[in-house]
């Protein structure tokens, strides 16, 4: 008997601890901003989201600059100032989408490849990039062929673009979605 005491105490234990950490690996990290501000765009909260995304495409991270675009589309988040119209929108998503590729992004992916193709972009620069990026070139390398080729500006000068912006703490807005 004390023996199938212990062993009932024991599966409980351990059931427990599988309880707990399965109901903790739902939950966000606190550490995964990326994770946190995805959290943040699916309750409509666009400044919480953007301050934790900003500072990672500022230090280049691809998937902040690919979910800053994606929001810009799906949630109507834009960087603070940006864009003032429907050519300084397209403008934006092109800058953020380029620096945060991902073919496997419907809208930082194939959308992009759509717009550097389309009349809005200089051609041929704009397909000779759509056809680098779709090539699987060196991310850096198509990169470097847009700045060039002035389709986008160096992420230096886009950072200090947005940064000169003066951001209130409300901002920026979700906004109606463009699609």
């Amino acid at each position: 008997m004390p023996s199938n005491t212990v062993l009932v105490v024991i599966a409980i234990v351990i059931g427990s601890l599988f309880t707990s950490t399965a109901s903790s690996s739902e939950r966000v990290a606190p550490h995964d901003e990326i994770q946190e501000s995805i959290v943040h765009l699916r309750r409509g909260d666009c400044p919480a989201a953007w301050k934790l995304l900003w500072p990672l495409a500022k230090a280049q991270n691809r998937r902040a600059f690919t979910l800053l675009a994606e929001s810009l589309v799906t949630s109507g988040m834009n960087p603070p100032g940006l864009p003032k119209d429907d050519l300084g929108w397209k403008r934006t998503y092109l800058i953020l989408a380029l620096y945060g590729y991902d073919r496997e992004s419907g809208l930082a992916g194939e959308e992009l490849i759509n717009l550097l193709r389309s009349y809005v972009i200089q051609q041929p620069d704009g397909s000779e990039v759509a056809q680098c990026l779709e090539r699987n070139t060196d991310h850096s390398t198509c990169v470097k062929l847009a700045v060039t080729s002035k389709i986008v500006p160096s992420l230096s000068d886009f950072i200090r673009e947005v940064d000169q912006e003066s951001v209130r703490p409300d901002q920026p807005k979700c906004r109606p979605t463009r699609f």
